[in-house]
């Protein structure tokens, strides 16, 4: 009996490592929200990272998490590193356009690279004047192939929800220091 377990639990894990090998390792996280603002409202939040601290997600959910901005902290050039009990990280602006959003490179516990956006898209509402904000990550080029395989198909269950809560407080943020529209 011991010999059947010990060959299931074998068999097992052989043929997780073998759909492992087959998995795709890269990622892409998506989500987005409507504001009832003009990108010039919520480009100011999004493009300095002094700001972020307002709408961001993580420090809520890990107040270990310590944040060391660089000389830059607006626009193209702007970063920031962080130690948490989760990991650490640096993030740094690669592009920066008030009427598009901004894209950032990323770099978690020095091995994992990503690139995040957080873009802006004005919609046609008739006289309101809204636009939808999508906040994206993609990487896992970079990562273990078995392993890369498994993280990057939990990636959209891990960050998804958590982007939705930074894009809603984002939202509130905005809509709360907009004059009505």
């Amino acid at each position: 009996m011991l010999k059947k377990i010990l060959f299931v639990l074998l068999a097992a894990v052989v043929f997780l490592l073998v759909v492992g090998l087959f998995l795709p390792t890269t990622y892409h996280v998506e989500r987005s929200i409507v504001v009832d603002a003009a990108p010039a409202s919520i480009h100011p939040l999004v493009n300095n990272l002094e700001r972020w601290d307002e709408w961001e997600p993580w420090t809520a959910d890990d107040p270990t998490i310590a944040v060391t901005r660089g000389s830059v902290t607006t626009g193209v050039g702007a970063s920031q590193s962080w130690t948490s009990k989760s990991g650490d990280g640096q993030l740094a602006f690669t592009d920066s356009d008030p009427k598009t959003g901004v894209v950032y490179s990323l770099l978690f516990d020095n091995q994992f690279k990503s690139v995040g956006k957080v873009y802006y898209e004005p919609l046609n509402t008739g006289d309101a004047v809204t636009t939808q904000v999508t906040w994206s990550l993609t990487g896992g080029e970079d990562a273990p192939k078995v392993i890369g395989g498994y993280f990057a198909l939990a990636m959209d269950g891990m960050v998804g929800p958590i982007y939705e809560r930074g894009l809603a407080k984002l939202r509130d943020a905005v809509e709360q220091r907009s004059p009505a529209n």
